[in-house]
């Protein structure tokens, strides 16, 4: 046990920081890459790119995987400065992304802990998308009571050697994980009756299922590569 446990915290050390951009409700794995970095930086200068998650989520529902969005300014937002991205009013979104996520999980062994909780958090009325996003990282993180730093960059680097870089490599259609590997442990969803596990969608969908387990279940799919 000693041997392990001194293994366990020399691989701790040799984990630089993490650099990376803010989503809206983060997938499973970014909370493992938050998890597993502990001290992270997240990027306070980049300029918004389209066919991210910065502004989507994916739950799931008992039609399958469901597209949270929230809805931005028009206008060109690529390549704009994320601080200055604007979000949109013209509709009810919040109480629309609160319907579909009751609609999703409102049957789920942990709605009722953490329902009034993640309502809160949503109905933040910040204007701008990366504040509003920053409060709900920080109320999420705090919900599941994870030991993460957060920080936030002083300025743009094209190039780092002092962090681990992952911006832009949390992608929809990117898939390629290589640090901290990452494996996918399946838990019991909502629906799983009718149809096969969802994997890394939003992590209200962890935890409203699994609650106060699911810092464990994280925790468990980081691998040592």
């Amino acid at each position: 046990m000693k041997i392990e446990l001194i293994a366990l915290f020399s691989w701790q050390m040799d984990i630089k920081p993490l650099l990376i951009e803010l989503h809206f409700l983060p997938c499973l794995e970014y909370f493992c890459l938050l998890l597993h970095h502990k001290e992270v930086y997240l990027e306070v200068h980049e300029s918004y790119v389209k066919g991210s998650y910065r502004n989507k989520a994916r739950i799931v529902t008992s039609n399958g995987v469901q597209t949270l969005s929230i809805p931005l300014q028009k206008g060109k937002h690529q390549q704009k400065n994320i601080q200055e991205v604007q979000i949109a009013e013209t509709t009810q979104w919040r109480r629309q992304h609160w319907r579909s996520l009751k609609t999703a999980y409102q049957s789920a062994a942990y709605w009722d802990d953490y329902a009034p909780e993640v309502e809160a958090l949503l109905q933040d009325k910040s204007d701008k998308l990366w504040g509003y996003n920053l409060q709900l990282i920080k109320g999420l993180i705090d919900i599941l009571q994870l030991d993460i730093d957060l920080k936030l960059t002083d300025s743009y680097a094209q190039e780092t050697t002092d962090s681990q870089d992952l911006r832009q490599k949390v992608l929809p259609k990117n898939k390629d994980w290589h640090t901290p590997s990452i494996q996918t442990v399946a838990y019991e969803q909502v629906f799983q009756d009718r149809q096969a596990f969802v994997m890394n969608t939003s992590i209200l969908d962890l935890l409203f299922c699994k609650g106060p387990e699911s810092s464990l279940i994280l925790e468990n799919m980081i691998t040592f590569s």
